[in-house]
């Protein structure tokens, strides 16, 4: 199934919803009936004023999967992301489809925590926020070089003035991710894949 977007409604009862519409881009490499971003929303017990955590929107993933599948073996895991080659591996295993992927017969995202100053659209404002990364180009083999594509589901409520879909270096998205990783502390979920 093709990868397809999920932007969160441009509102402010919407303004945090950015893992829902990661969770939804992912979702939609699993099933044409993807849930909409509020039901996504009570499964993985989203905050208005804050958001959701990796920890809960992991459980909301692989509730929805255990129903789309039947079955946990495609189950996925939240991760604190400290190396580069491990994101990249990451990434490697999950788009391509191997590894634990490989009896679906397809890729599927990979779900990042970052911070939004540097990431392109976002004008320097800074806040939390989960991206689905859907496509890379590695074959420079350079961080500076090698490229990522990912979903952007916020809008301009929260802070966001850009396309629904980027490409970005492996380095600037490496450096949003530690801005996350250095900002905050009490959610361990870098990473979903």
């Amino acid at each position: 199934m093709a990868v397809r977007v999920y932007p969160e409604p441009n509102d402010y009862a919407h303004r945090n919803y950015c893992a829902e519409g990661a969770i939804a881009v992912l979702l939609s490499t699993w099933t044409d009936a993807v849930p909409s971003l509020d039901a996504i929303g009570v499964a993985a017990h989203v905050v208005e004023s804050y958001g959701t955590t990796g920890t809960k929107a992991v459980v909301a993933i692989n509730s929805y999967l255990a129903q789309i599948t039947g079955s946990s073996r495609y189950a996925y895991a939240g991760t604190h992301v400290t190396s580069l080659a491990v994101f990249q591996q990451q990434l490697e295993t999950d788009l391509s489809g191997l590894g634990r992927l490989a009896g679906a017969g397809h890729g599927s995202p990979v779900l990042v925590h970052v911070m939004t100053a540097t990431l392109p659209g976002w004008n320097g404002y800074q806040a939390q926020h989960m991206i689905a990364v859907t496509g890379y180009n590695l074959s420079a083999g350079t961080a500076g070089a090698d490229t990522v594509t990912y979903v952007e589901s916020a809008g301009s409520v929260a802070g966001y003035n850009g396309p629904e879909v980027q490409t970005i270096s492996l380095a600037a998205l490496w450096t949003a991710m530690q801005d996350y990783n250095a900002d905050v502390t009490s959610d361990p979920v870098t990473v979903i894949s």
